[in-house]
């Protein structure tokens, strides 16, 4: 599913470089309902007898993903239980974009959310969290897609339940925390990234304990080896880690990783693969992601560790809501 949605965002980039021009010309002419119904039933005539992907490069798909949300709710709902082949997959994806770029404001973005959580919770089709989580936070669920999310709880084991958690956690469906809790390993020794997820889910929903917990672990000896190859550097700690606990939106993590940022050389790097890896980088990047107030760039691929040093010091903090 991972490797699909990377060739999907490939296809909408081309689709969005080609065809500029002639998005600006349907946005302008306003496609009509029927239209878009129209090209909906080509597109998924078109995906149908494709394998590994969809083909998202066509007018069609590019009217699609120019609709208003309501339009695009309405041209995908006969195919979200359809049979046809890729046709749910094709809805999910074209209202993931929507999630992406095409709500206009928070309501939008709610109906949008509905649709997915109401469609698309189930074994087969879940992985699609993996994507949307990062732009959604508590108000982006109405009180039916909490329902919704609330009802995977009666079969959390059977789903990935560390994703399940960060999904419970997003929409603060706290009614999850006591299971979280039986669910989730606390001894350091036999702990795993799956672990750590949980806990910085039940930290999201200001269960204070499992941020103490996630800044001990953090700090601890179980936490220092980090290098595939050599076992050495502190590779997963300054990135893969800290990116888990960064997701808790909890203030005494952000203590913890600010902490461990003004100690570190920013400076230092070293070889990942063929390119250079600067910890301080990544790890600026997962604290930056946790700030609701910081200005600059905040990836890691772009996110400048002195700016951020320079602007931890001089400003007051706001936590992102969770």
């Amino acid at each position: 599913m991972r490797l699909s949605f990377i060739l999907l965002a490939f296809l909408w980039s081309i689709s969005f470089v080609a065809s500029g021009q002639q998005r600006d010309t349907l946005v302008k002419n306003k496609i009509t309902i029927s239209e878009l119904s129209s090209d909906m039933q080509s597109l998924v005539e078109l995906n149908a007898s494709i394998q590994n992907g969809l083909d998202l490069s066509k007018t069609e798909a590019i009217n699609l993903q120019c609709a208003t949300v309501s339009q695009l709710i309405e041209v995908t709902s006969p195919y979200l239980t359809s049979p046809i082949p890729n046709a749910r997959y094709l809805c999910q994806s074209l209202l993931i974009h929507a999630l992406f770029y095409q709500v206009k404001d928070e309501l939008e973005k709610q109906k949008v959310v509905e649709v997915l959580c109401r469609n698309f919770l189930d074994k087969d089709h879940f992985q699609f969290l993996n994507n949307t989580l990062p732009i959604l936070n508590e108000k982006d669920f109405n009180d039916t897609a909490k329902k919704y999310v609330a009802s995977i709880i009666d079969d959390l084991a059977g789903f990935d339940y560390p994703l399940s958690a960060k999904f419970l956690s997003a929409a603060q469906i706290k009614q999850s925390i006591p299971l979280l809790w039986r669910m989730v390993n606390t001894d350091f020794q036999t702990l795993q990234h799956s672990d750590v997820d949980v806990l910085a889910s039940l930290a999201r929903m200001n269960e204070k304990r499992a941020g103490t917990l996630l800044c001990e672990y953090y700090n601890s000896d179980f936490n220092q080896w980090g290098d595939f190859s050599t076992k050495t550097g502190t590779f997963w700690r300054h990135f893969l880690i800290a990116k888990k606990l960064a997701f808790s939106l909890d203030r005494t993590v952000l203590n913890c990783l600010i902490k461990e940022f003004r100690a570190i050389d920013i400076n230092y790097f070293f070889r990942d693969g063929d390119s250079g890896f600067y910890p301080a980088q990544y790890l600026g990047a997962c604290i930056a992601s946790m700030i609701k107030n910081y200005p600059y760039e905040k990836e890691d691929y772009s996110l400048k560790p002195k700016q951020l040093l320079e602007w931890l010091a001089t400003n007051d903090i706001k936590l992102k809501d969770p």
